[in-house]
């Protein structure tokens, strides 16, 4: 490897590093057992802190409450939510686009360990690009499964005070890739407007050290930002921050395909339903309408 392709790998893993850094574990625990569900971030929107994730994240939280990292125990998470998820006559969940997002009670807000971001890092207008490095952020459940025992465990763990029986020593990974072709989108049957497709074949990514390893089953990460860091040469110059292009939703193993849902239509649903929302960006490529219910949690 010779120095430019050092430095170039070094720049994509600050990039990369990132992007982790803002993406934050969801967990699902009680008296008799702990899990993470899912993934997400935060936006920090006009003075309000903001969870943004899938909606079938938060589908627990009717049988029980779901939990935030905060600093070195869990918060439960409380709030005003927007979610796509609807329920038929059956009671069966129906996620519809399936986004969501909660406005933070002000002290679940004031408790959680949280990297906001700002409505800056958003881009409603990206166009996938060959070539362009993209990566879907977050936390696989098979990477963050309990610790019993957590008096013999030492930050940086979060520990459940409150039920003081889980300790979780969240991980994160970052999964990148190049855009799906076109037979990724007509075998889903989804439209670029409204999903990004990326190609992912687990069993051969290449890691930092540039060795051939199986990448980590990605679910857990639903919910969790998917980024767009930029062409090579642009990275190589440093002419772009990374930006949120997409929502995690999706795996498609046998395509060996991520799925996101547009941000493009987080941001559209919000702008009529925040106040202060204007300062979000306007997507130029699709009209948003994007029916949401709402409720307290």
């Amino acid at each position: 490897m010779n120095e430019r392709e050092r430095m170039l790998r070094v720049a994509i893993g600050q990039l990369e590093d990132f992007a982790q850094e803002h993406s934050c574990p969801i967990y699902d625990i009680s008296e008799s057992r702990g899990d993470l569900t899912g993934s997400g971030f935060f936006l920090k929107l006009d003075g309000q802190l903001i969870l943004v994730t899938a909606a079938h994240v938060l589908e627990n939280i009717r049988s029980g409450s779901l939990y935030l990292p905060g600093q070195g125990t869990f918060v439960p998470l409380e709030g005003h939510l927007r979610t796509t998820l609807q329920y038929d006559t059956d009671g069966r969940p129906r996620y519809g686009l399936d986004i969501a997002w909660v406005v933070l009670s002000s002290k679940c807000a004031e408790s959680v360990s949280a990297q906001p971001l700002g409505a800056e890092d958003l881009d409603p207008n990206d166009i996938p690009r060959v070539q362009v490095h993209y990566g879907f952020a977050g936390f696989p459940a098979s990477q963050n499964k309990p610790r019993p025992n957590p008096a013999t465990q030492l930050r940086p763990g979060f520990v459940s005070t409150e039920k003081g029986c889980r300790t979780f020593l969240p991980k994160s990974v970052f999964c990148a890739g190049l855009p799906a072709n076109d037979s990724v989108y007509a075998a889903l049957n989804l439209r670029k407007e409204c999903h990004f497709a990326m190609t992912f074949d687990r069993r051969h990514m290449i890691a930092r050290d540039l060795k051939e390893q199986t990448a980590p089953d990605p679910h857990g990460m639903s919910g969790g930002p998917v980024w767009r860091l930029g062409g090579y040469q642009e990275i190589e110059r440093g002419l772009l921050q990374p930006r949120i292009i997409a929502l995690a939703v999706e795996y498609h193993a046998p395509i060996d395909a991520l799925v996101g849902v547009r941000i493009s239509l987080l941001v559209g649903a919000m702008r009529n339903m925040l106040d202060g929302a204007v300062r979000l960006p306007v997507s130029r490529l699709v009209k948003v309408n994007v029916q949401t219910r709402v409720s307290e949690v």
